[in-house]
């Protein structure tokens, strides 16, 4: 018998009379926090009770009758690191034999979300173990639907819960909390932009889009329109002077670069570069776009970012630099398609794959962070510059760079080649690109599997922060603007002096070797 407590009394659990005395097995929900008991009943033959919440639940006065005293004599799992708690609590303490034994668990990105009817916002579920599958669920469609992969889609005034439940297992679930029409809007105070509370307890905005009408008069944060210096999006904002809130979340169909306007060829310079606070944990669907005949938009991603939703920055990233910090964990379908700059990966435990990246060009490709992984296909027919490993193994799997795609440089920090499939790169990568590995490696490259398919294997060259095989002033022109973006994270190339930060130091260094 199985509770998960995603009924109408939502965090409890009632027994009535005619329960199944026969019951052998009980699992108790991850939410369930009080047991109740109408009636006479007695489970008499349970010998097996999983309770998956890690508080132990309280029970009312009479709730105790409904176990007999042999149930104390039978096993109760619980979730580990909870046995503890269980052996203090009240009712649970009488059982004999706690194991705490119980690993599956979901997790949610968020708890609560208040959206405006026919709008739609992003869930997605972290599972252990890993690898079970999520089935999705609402208590009232009529308030808000669910799709399949999570997406919530506001339908009427109220409130509901959307439901993620372990298909194997349903009495392990998590909730997200649903207000529709919590759609209170805030204007900047240089009436610009326009935010939507999406969080009253946490006091929580989302960025939803520009004033049109102001934006028409030219007069454009005190510079001329399109303007000709960064818009700096802040990280919070006061509700008539006095209420602050939180900038968290960047909206679906936000700030796209043309869209909106009545005369798209005047703004065909938009936004020459926006950077986001370190506060925004999400940037919705198709946010952030421009057309594909605008030069595109550069954004500086923030740290705080966890979730990149499908097609945001569509033709809108242009030639800048995207960096991927750790804390994002979700990428949508077509986020970098017409990027042509550089993408760097400094994220853990997360695969890269083709429906995210779909990129047909790009200067510079970096995978610098702990357990990533490269599916099969990811870059078909993609045209790579550079691209580069850091010093953490990356798991690539076969034809991850297939049919037409073409590489200039591959270049592998690890002094120790990690395993790669002897198919992962076409022949003809294989054959012209140039593969630069660390001093003393050479012949450690020449034996291991796949990488020894390269025919041109050179090494690393102290000063050469572009990979290109020549020290230059280009070199110290990266150097300086990683120096000016304070791009710690990404020191492979331009830690020149090996001390562990990126100063005005390891510019001189390049120097010397130019002038030598």
């Amino acid at each position: 018998m199985t509770i998960v407590g995603n009924g109408t009394w939502k965090n409890g659990l009632r027994f009535y009379n005619n329960v199944n005395e026969q019951i052998k097995t009980l699992n108790i929900g991850s939410h369930i926090r009080m047991i109740d008991i109408s009636g006479s009943s007695n489970l008499f033959a349970l010998d097996v009770i999983n309770c998956y919440s890690e508080i132990p639940p309280n029970l009312s006065e009479w709730a105790p009758n409904l176990f007999s005293s042999s149930c104390y004599d039978g096993e109760l799992h619980v979730p580990a690191g909870t046995a503890e708690a269980y052996s203090a609590a009240d009712f649970w303490k009488n059982f004999n034999n706690i194991i705490p034994d119980l690993t599956d668990k979901i997790t949610l990105n968020r708890t609560s979300a208040s959206v405006s009817v026919g709008s739609s916002v992003s869930l997605w579920a972290n599972v252990l173990p890993e690898g079970g599958n999520v089935v999705w669920s609402t208590n009232d469609a009529s308030v808000a639907t669910v799709d399949a992969n999570g997406t919530v889609t506001a339908t009427g005034d109220g409130e509901c819960d959307i439901f993620a439940t372990l298909a194997c297992n349903t009495a392990v679930y998590a909730s997200c909390h649903i207000n529709v029409n919590c759609n209170e809007t805030i204007l900047s105070d240089d009436g610009y932009l326009i935010y939507q509370i999406i969080d009253p307890e946490k006091h929580e905005v989302a960025l939803t889009g520009y004033n049109e009408t102001v934006m028409e008069t030219g007069d454009y944060w005190g510079t001329q329109f399109p303007p000709d210096k960064p818009v700096i999006i802040p990280s919070t904002i006061t509700k008539n002077g006095e209420e602050e809130y939180t900038v968290t979340e960047i909206a679906d169909n936000a700030l796209q670069g043309l869209g909106g306007f009545s005369n798209p060829e005047r703004y065909t310079n938009f936004f020459p570069s926006i950077i986001l606070p370190e506060t925004v944990r999400r940037i919705g669907k198709y946010a952030l776009q421009t057309n594909a005949e605008a030069p595109g938009t550069i954004v500086a991603l923030p740290h705080s970012l966890e979730s990149i939703d499908d097609y945001c920055f569509l033709y809108g990233a242009g030639d800048g630099r995207f960096i991927i910090y750790e804390n994002v964990n979700n990428i949508g379908k077509g986020v970098f398609r017409g990027f042509l700059g550089y993408i760097i990966f400094l994220n853990h435990d997360f695969e890269v794959n083709s429906e995210m990246c779909d990129i047909n060009s790009i200067s510079h490709l970096e995978f610098l962070g702990e357990n990533l992984s490269i599916a099969a296909n990811t870059f078909t027919n993609a045209d790579i510059y550079v691209l580069e490993f850091g010093l953490y193994p990356c798991s690539i799997a076969s034809n991850a760079f297939s049919g037409n795609c073409n590489i200039n440089i591959v270049v592998s920090h690890s002094a120790v080649p990690f395993d790669i499939p002897d198919d992962a790169f076409t022949s003809n990568i294989y054959q012209n690109a140039v593969l630069r590995v660390p001093k003393s490696s050479i012949d450690s490259y020449r034996n291991a599997p796949g990488w020894r398919n390269f025919i041109n294997i050179v090494e690393l060259t102290d000063g050469d922060v572009n990979v290109d095989g020549t020290v230059t002033a280009s070199d110290v022109t990266s150097l300086f603007s990683n120096l000016l973006n304070n791009e710690q994270e990404n020191m492979m190339n331009y830690d020149q002096n090996n001390d562990g930060q990126v100063t005005a130091s390891d510019i001189t260094k390049i120097y010397e070797i130019i002038l030598k």
